[in-house]
């Protein structure tokens, strides 16, 4: 099983790439085919797969991170909205 984890910061500080892999230390021993790490100003998330066959290698990261990254993006930006609109 791949792990996916990740860092959402409401009041919109900027994540940093390190923090993403200080936080992936955790988990490290249980994902042996690397470790992949993506920050967007206040969204940052971590993705450790863990190929248990060779299909499983033909695609590179889950699609639905992606969509999921960009939900979390979207809803800051929509918080972020509404809170300036108080």
């Amino acid at each position: 099983m791949s792990i996916l984890a990740g860092i959402y910061r409401p009041e919109g500080r900027a994540i940093e790439e390190q923090e993403l892999i200080s936080l992936s230390g955790a988990t490290d021993r249980y994902a042996p085919d690397g470790t992949f790490v993506r920050a967007s100003g206040p969204v940052g998330m971590v993705f450790q797969p863990f190929h248990t066959h060779e299909r499983s290698r033909l695609e590179y990261r889950p699609v639905s991170a992606r969509r999921v990254l960009w939900n979390v993006l979207e809803l800051h930006c929509t918080i972020k909205m509404v809170a300036d609109e108080s």
